[in-house]
């Protein structure tokens, strides 16, 4: 025998082997084709090729559309359901708090003019401002003890003329 004799002698035997497993193939091919296997999972591949959005978890969109019944893919659903509503919730907030804060910010700026400008009035500097504090509270208390002091001079006069009639 030469080395082609040999050669021959294999040759069959593997290509048997890879007649087998093409026909094992085929038939396979055969059975997924005849259940829907086939063509259902051609039409979720398709369906996730012309998706907008790439789903986070392709394996999964791929097993939502295969078995779209299954009980896990309703509470997967209804997850997703409360987290968008979740998500909407939170900008609405965000929302919120950044009008808040804008509201607190222009409000602290007309405080803050308004200081100035009430400076700018009485061309004070910061001694002057402490000592304006400090005249502006003796006034008060000035006018507090007038008013007591006339309070009490109309309760007099008013007991007077209660004793006169």
């Amino acid at each position: 025998m030469s080395a082609n004799d040999n050669y021959l002698d294999i040759t069959p035997s593997e290509d048997c082997g890879k007649r087998s497993d093409k026909w094992k193939r085929h038939e396979f091919s055969g059975f997924l084709t005849e259940n829907g296997v086939s063509a259902a999972l051609a039409n979720t591949v398709l369906e996730l090729c012309r998706a907008e959005k790439r789903p986070e978890d392709p394996i999964e969109f791929i097993r939502e559309r295969m078995r779209p019944d299954n009980e896990d893919v309703a509470e997967i659903r209804s997850y997703h359901r409360k987290i968008e509503g979740l998500r909407t919730r939170t900008d609405e907030l965000r929302a919120e708090r950044d009008r808040l804060l804008e509201l607190k910010r222009r409000i602290q700026s007309n405080y803050a003019r308004q200081q100035c400008d009430d400076a700018d009035d009485s061309d004070t500097t910061d001694d002057d401002a402490f000592s304006l504090r400090d005249r502006n509270k003796r006034f008060n208390k000035h006018v507090e003890r007038s008013l007591t002091k006339h309070y009490a001079a109309w309760i007099n006069f008013t007991a007077a003329a209660g004793a006169d009639k």
